[in-house]
């Protein structure tokens, strides 16, 4: 399950890395600070390099003999644990929260 779990965090990698640019811009940074940022630029670097080798692991862990519903139980519990993460995070900062 760990590494169906591994595959499930780095998911939604180039999308938290959208958002997090996205939110630095409407904060005033221009485009090219952004890209030069140690976190987006590290990330953008080694990103797809994570993606690749939690697939590679994967095909590892199978030919092991790892059941691929092992695999996708870890994944699963990956979407868990992001959707808990973001319904609690956007709670946070919405905007009728901060009314209350």
């Amino acid at each position: 399950e760990a590494i169906g779990f591994l595959i499930g965090l780095e998911a939604p990698a180039y999308d938290i890395l959208d958002l997090l640019q996205s939110c630095l811009a409407k904060a005033g940074m221009d485009q090219a600070s952004i890209e030069r940022a140690p976190y987006i630029a590290i990330h953008q670097a080694v990103e797809k390099t994570h993606q690749d080798d939690s697939l590679a692991m994967a095909e590892v862990i199978r030919s092991l003999g790892c059941e691929s519903r092992e695999i996708v139980r870890g994944g699963d519990s990956a979407v868990d644990f992001w959707s808990a993460w973001w319904s609690t995070a956007y709670v946070a900062t919405a905007p009728e929260a901060k009314r209350a």
